[in-house]
C-alpha cells in the first residue's frame, strides 16, 4: 500500500472509508472531465474534481482512490499528490444538489408527457384507474414520481391478461422460459420488478379484479410502500388501536 495523503485513522467521518491502490491505463479527456481507466475499470472525474487547476493525469500515473458507500469516491492521490477530498458537509452539499436535479429533471418529464399519461389513465378499466386513484389520493408526489411507473405496469398487465384469457393460463407463463413467444407485444425494457409487478396484476385482474386495489404500488420493492400510502396512516393506526 503507498503511503496516503489523509489521514483515515483520526478522519471524523460517518462515512466509512477505504483506501484502493491502482495504475492508470487509459484516459479519455472530454470539454466536461476526464474518463479514467484504471486496472480494475473505469470512472469518470468531472472538471471541478481539478478545482481549476490542470489535468495533470497520465497513462502509468499511480492511484490511491479513497471510496465511501460500496464505490462511491470521494478522494484521488497522484502519485502520492492529493488531487481532491471530499470532507463530510461537501458529501452532503453534493447529494442535495443532485437530489434537486434529479427531482427538477422528474417534474420536467411529468409535465413534458402528462398529456400521453392522462391518455393512459383513461384507457385503463376502471379497477386499475381506482388503483390509480388511490395512489394519488394518498401521495401528493405520486404523480411526478411514480405514475409512469405504475402506469406501465398496468397497461403491461392488462396486456398480458388479455392475451392469455385466465389465472392459470398467467400463472403458467410466468414459469415459461419465453415469455415474448406467447405475449409478442409484451414490452422488451422489462426489468425484473416490473415484470413481476405486472403478472402479478395480470393475475388478480382474471381472478378478482377487485384485488387490483390492494396490491402494495409496483415500486414497493424498491422504495418501500410507504410511498403509497395515506399520509400519517401508520400513527393513525397505533393510535386507534390503543383505544381498543
Amino acid at each position: 500500500m503507498s503511503k496516503i495523503s489523509i489521514d483515515l485513522i483520526n478522519l471524523n467521518s460517518k462515512h466509512n472509508t477505504r483506501t484502493e491502490d491502482t495504475k492508470v491505463t487509459n484516459l479519455n479527456f472530454t470539454d466536461t472531465g476526464v474518463s479514467v481507466e484504471v486496472e480494475w475499470g473505469g470512472f469518470f472525474l468531472p472538471n471541478k474534481r481539478f478545482n481549476g487547476k490542470e489535468k495533470n493525469i497520465k497513462i502509468g500515473d499511480e492511484l490511491t482512490i479513497y471510496e465511501y458507500g460500496g464505490s462511491a469516491i470521494r478522494g484521488i492521490d497522484i502519485n502520492g499528490e492529493n488531487l481532491f477530498f471530499l470532507w463530510d458537509t461537501e458529501i452532503d452539499a453534493e447529494h442535495e444538489e443532485w437530489c434537486a436535479q434529479y427531482q427538477k429533471e422528474k417534474e420536467e418529464t411529468f409535465e413534458r408527457e402528462k398529456t400521453k399519461y392522462d391518455k393512459q389513465y383513461e384507457s385503463l378499466p376502471q379497477c386499475f384507474k381506482d388503483r390509480i386513484d388511490k395512489f394519488r389520493k394518498d401521495n401528493p408526489k405520486f404523480r411526478v414520481d411514480y405514475e409512469a411507473y405504475e402506469l406501465f405496469c398496468c397497461t403491461e398487465a392488462i396486456l398480458i391478461a388479455e392475451t392469455l384469457k385466465t389465472p392459470e393460463g398467467v400463472k403458467e407463463w410466468a414459469d415459461s422460459d419465453d415469455r415474448w413467444a406467447k405475449v409478442p407485444d409484451l414490452d422488451h425494457g422489462h426489468s425484473g420488478n416490473t415484470m413481476g409487478a405486472s403478472t402479478q396484476m395480470a393475475y388478480w385482474y382474471l381472478q378478482q379484479p377487485e384485488a387490483i386495489n390492494r396490491i402494495v404500488g409496483a415500486l414497493s420493492p424498491l422504495v418501500g410502500s410507504r410511498e403509497y400510502e395515506e399520509k400519517n396512516k401508520r400513527r393513525k393506526l397505533k393510535e386507534h388501536e390503543s383505544l381498543d
